[in-house]
């Protein structure tokens, strides 16, 4: 089964546009390349449209096109780009990748003979506001990581435009923004199932029967550290690995008897560290209540989770019986939680956990948004 209703019609397009996304900065240009890959799961014709160039070109074949930007809307995304760190000229460089990103995006649909397409921009960097005053026609979905920048409305949109974030609280703020755009929450972090690298462990210089406890990821404010460094200081039995450039911030707290991978984490390196935990631990700040695009990574891997509660992500691991959640800035609480965690992850509970949270799952989440109707002016949405 696809998404879509008649599976003797023609294939519903799609066109993804990215504007940083290949960039290999975190999580990003991972969940821009499998969203892509979900809408084709779900039997959609998509087209990507990237600003410099596709992140795995040369390495694997893809199920849809990639085109770039336009000759001149790539200058003037230059131009913009170099603009970006001068202050005084930020508002000037977005506008210009703004016009360049949203162009470049209905010059692709006019030439593909689709007038009114479904746009999904998966965006960083860019005005979305502005650009939902020129994205138009078609259904055009704004993905942002963040809530806006400034409190100040500056325009309006039509029907068609919608904007999501990953977090509700950002979504909350959208909406006091610019409910003209219909802010929603939607997740992009898919899950699929990947198999573990053979001898993971020795692969990286740990020995085969070390349990692993794996802390991994970039560097965040919402990240509480400092209580994982106290309590693995005190945990006997187990291999503290931490892997990315939350390393640094490990190394601040004085966090002692880890395992350290620091810097960029590549995406080969990624799928070993996972390969070598028994346990991936998150562990947040009381006030972060978003998700986590690790609760996904453990999951493809099938590794059994620990993580702070009040947030999407613990709610994922309660629901879909996934590991043990325990109270965020309480170090018993964290201690407990390891010392009951789970070896593994029950099959059946995995198996759910892969299907209602593939990349496929995610991307027909885009695909329902984008049969949004908005209300009529003056109605209730």
């Amino acid at each position: 089964m696809t998404f879509m209703d008649e599976p003797d019609t023609e294939p519903r397009r799609v066109l993804v546009v990215e504007d940083r996304a290949h960039r290999p900065i975190g999580h990003f240009p991972t969940l821009f390349a499998e969203l892509a890959e979900g809408f084709a799961e779900n039997g959609c014709a998509v087209e990507v449209l990237t600003s410099t160039g596709w992140l795995y070109d040369g390495e694997r074949a893809v199920p849809f096109v990639v085109n770039r930007y336009l000759t001149f809307d790539r200058l003037r995304y230059r131009i913009g780009e170099s603009f970006a760190n001068t202050r005084g000229l930020r508002r000037i460089a977005s506008r210009l990748r703004t016009r360049a990103l949203v162009r470049s995006a209905r010059s692709r649909c006019r030439a593909a003979g689709d007038p009114t397409p479904d746009v999904v921009v998966v965006s960083s960097g860019i005005d979305p506001i502005v650009a939902a005053a020129f994205a138009r026609p078609g259904r055009w979905l704004f993905y942002e990581f963040g809530a806006p920048v400034s409190m100040e409305p500056r325009f309006s949109a039509g029907a068609g435009v919608q904007i999501a974030t990953p977090d509700e609280d950002d979504t909350a703020r959208w909406r006091e923004i610019a409910p003209f755009l219909h802010p929603i929450t939607l997740p992009i972090a898919g899950a699929r199932a990947r198999d573990r690298v053979p001898d993971a462990k020795r692969r990286i210089g740990l020995s085969a029967e070390a349990r692993v406890a794996l802390v991994f990821g970039d560097a965040s404010d919402d990240k509480d550290v400092d209580l994982v460094a106290r309590v693995f200081a005190e945990l006997a039995g187990w291999q503290l690995v931490v892997a990315g450039r939350v390393a640094g911030e490990y190394r601040h707290a004085g966090g002692r008897e880890a395992f350290i991978i620091g810097g960029y984490v590549d995406i080969a390196m990624r799928d070993v560290v996972y390969s070598t935990a028994d346990l991936v631990v998150l562990n947040f700040k009381p006030e972060y209540h978003g998700n986590s695009a690790l609760v996904t990574d453990a999951i493809s891997f099938g590794v059994p989770i620990v993580c702070s509660d009040g947030s999407i992500a613990a709610a994922i691991v309660r629901e879909y019986r996934l590991g043990v959640v325990f109270n965020p800035g309480d170090p018993d609480s964290l201690h407990q939680a390891v010392d009951t965690a789970p070896v593994f992850i029950e099959a059946a509970d995995l198996e759910r956990a892969r299907t209602e949270l593939s990349n496929r799952a995610v991307a027909a989440r885009f695909l329902r948004a984008l049969q949004y109707t908005p209300p009529a002016e003056g109605g209730q949405p």
